[in-house]
């Protein structure tokens, strides 16, 4: 909503937010990130932008799709219009868990890898690709979506990284906008 404009920069001002979504031009929607997966998205057709944080957590409790279906409902989008970004976010290089974590990734078994010889407890997740999936089963085209193949773990000279960095770290902001 337009009388929404500036809310998000303090912690106070939306609270357990990790989506957002409007049809109102000119007003920019950001979402912040140091490992998690930016993903924007916009429906050209019913002239809709959406940004959300997909964090593990999120990505595991399908955020992307909720997201999807919450378009659909409120703007009664075509899931094949939209058009998706997948940002820089941490890779499965990097993105190392243990058993419990890489269980909430069940559905999407073939985007899991079983950990380094001498580590056989822990699993690599590509959120990515997890992410990408879960577009495609709600109904976006593949070619309509953009993942940014970038870790930000990996590059710390263009990056944030929580993995990484932990508290001594900043954030980066994806940013969306719809025009007149």
């Amino acid at each position: 909503e337009a009388a929404d404009r500036g809310k998000g920069f303090f912690p106070s001002d939306i609270k357990q937010t990790d989506g957002l979504y409007t049809n109102v031009p000119n007003l920019a929607l950001a979402t912040f990130s140091a490992d998690c997966a930016p993903i924007l998205f916009l429906d050209p057709v019913k002239k809709v932008i959406a940004a959300i944080h997909s964090g593990w957590r999120g990505t595991a409790a399908r955020i992307a799709q909720k997201l999807i279906a919450a378009l659909n409902k409120e703007f009664k989008s075509n899931p094949a219009d939209i058009l998706a970004g997948i940002g820089p976010s941490i890779g499965p290089c990097c993105f190392e868990v243990d058993s419990p974590v890489a269980e909430q990734f069940s559905d999407w078994r073939e985007f899991i890898i079983e950990g380094k010889a001498q580590n056989k407890e822990k699993f690599n997740v590509d959120l990515w690709r997890i992410n990408e999936s879960m577009l495609i089963e709600a109904g976006l085209k593949p070619e309509n979506i953009d993942c940014a193949p970038l870790c930000t773990c990996c590059n710390s000279d263009l990056y944030f990284s929580h993995r990484r960095d932990k508290d001594a770290r900043g954030s980066m902001a994806s940013i969306i906008s719809l025009g007149v």
